[in-house]
């Protein structure tokens, strides 16, 4: 999935686990009255502040089942290593780890794909639900995917460019990592586009303790966001974000893991449209990414229980957060009718979160926006915080811009609410650098 990228990007990390009062702006019509939320900061392990590792630019980073572990992906960005006012250019970026929650990282991982043959940057990166050390990179120019089952110790190509019938004009959109079943199996999915080809993407599954090859499902269209259900061992569905020359859809699937194939009619329409029945959803070749999330309770196995929320940021009006029951598609409306594009979508315990692309300027603040009801038939108006940091050497808010929120599932810590959060600040002058601030210890009280 295509990812905003940024000037001369500095990694920052705040971990945020005493709590001092941001208020919360509320949108217009807002009707809702929860408690506020309540923000702190506090040094990193740094020399240079909350600044951690220089240059750098999270291009995506997740969240592993145990709570702690984070994963974290650097692409190539343009910076100024020696303060002269000259561009240089980063030319490999890393994948870095941490084990405390995001107090201290390591990037012992580059190295060992590097060794183990994968071509970086990589360009996406998930981890197996219930198993941290299990995770997958997009490698090699969106063509390959790598795995590792030692936390990123060493690095194994499953070769999908080598598979039947694949597209070298295809790029991996997204990729993902089932739970087991059966007798340990896991599956991996990738989603693939050719926005501006004559073909389209599809999904592509391999099976982990297999690895016969991946294979393509036969959805034939640009798959921008690709899930496995919760439930997987019993349900064996599998969702996909996914576009071709008109439309842009929410397509579920079953999968026969004997023959590793999915059947893609389970929903009557199969292809769910995602948008109000008045507007357009976005073409192939213009939607930017996708985000999909699945509550814990999710089943494919029953229409009642096939409750989804996507989001996506396109060149249409349309781009905002639904929720799908099945095939009823509902605009939630996070501007109360207007644009927004979406980085990111989260969902835990009832409650919805969204990061926005864009931000205010002005007061270089990221916009993370959090329903209370999202599942409800007259959702309240989705309430925004803005998530402003102290950066080392910026004095005033004035000085800076801030880019896109990207944001993980919240996890209950301490009877609490731990958000998982990251959002780009830059400065504007004299020379534009932009540090990407990760909020790994975010406690919400709602």
């Amino acid at each position: 999935m295509a990812k905003k990228r940024l000037l001369a990007l500095f990694l920052g990390l705040a971990l945020l686990c005493s709590f001092t009062l941001f208020p919360l702006a509320r949108n217009s019509l807002a009707s809702a009255s929860p408690d506020k939320l309540k923000w702190s900061v506090v040094d990193t392990p740094s020399e240079e502040d909350y600044v951690v590792v220089n240059p750098s630019e999270v291009n995506a980073f997740v969240l592993g089942s145990d709570d702690e572990t984070l994963y974290a992906i650097d692409i190539p960005t343009w910076h100024d290593d020696d303060e002269d006012g000259e561009v240089d250019l980063n030319q490999i970026g890393k994948v870095y780890k941490s084990t405390d929650g995001g107090v201290t990282w390591e990037d012992d991982l580059t190295e060992a794909l590097v060794d183990d043959g994968a071509t970086l940057p990589a360009w996406d990166i998930t981890v197996a639900p219930n198993d941290p050390e299990l995770l997958a990179v997009v490698t090699d120019d969106r063509q390959e995917v790598y795995i590792s089952e030692d936390g990123g110790k060493s690095w194994k190509n499953t070769r999908v460019s080598d598979a039947t019938d694949w597209n070298a004009s295809s790029l991996i959109a997204d990729v993902a990592i089932s739970a087991e079943y059966d007798d340990g199996s896991r599956d991996i999915a990738i989603g693939t586009r050719n926005p501006g080809g004559a073909t389209n993407g599809d999904v592509w599954v391999v099976q982990r303790l297999v690895f016969a090859g991946w294979k393509a499902q036969e959805l034939s269209l640009d798959a921008t966001s690709v899930r496995f259900s919760p439930d997987y061992d019993s349900d064996k569905t599998i969702l996909a974000i996914a576009s071709d020359a008109d439309n842009t859809y929410l397509c579920t699937g079953f999968r026969d893991t004997d023959e590793n194939t999915t059947y893609w009619n389970v929903t009557d329409p199969p292809r769910v449209e995602i948008c109000e029945y008045s507007e357009d959803s976005p073409r192939k070749n213009g939607i930017i990414f996708s985000n999909l999330v699945l509550p814990a309770y999710y089943s494919g196995d029953s229409p009642a229980s096939r409750l989804v929320y996507a989001a996506y940021s396109s060149n249409t009006a349309a781009d905002d957060v639904y929720r799908i029951e099945d095939t009823n598609v509902y605009r939630l409306d996070v501007k109360r009718g207007a644009r927004v594009s979406i980085a990111s979508i989260a969902y835990h315990g009832g409650k919805l979160l969204a990061g926005e692309v864009r931000a205010k300027s002005k007061s270089a603040e990221a916009l993370i926006h959090i329903c209370f009801n999202p599942g409800e038939s007259e959702p309240a108006a989705l309430l925004l915080v803005g998530l402003m940091p102290k950066l080392p050497g910026v004095p005033t808010a004035k000085s800076l811009t801030a880019g896109p929120a990207r944001i993980m599932s919240p996890v209950p810590v301490g009877g609490k609410t731990r958000l998982i959060g990251m959002a780009n600040f830059t400065t504007k002058a004299p020379f534009p650098k932009v540090r990407t601030m990760v909020i790994p210890g975010t406690s919400c009280l709602w």
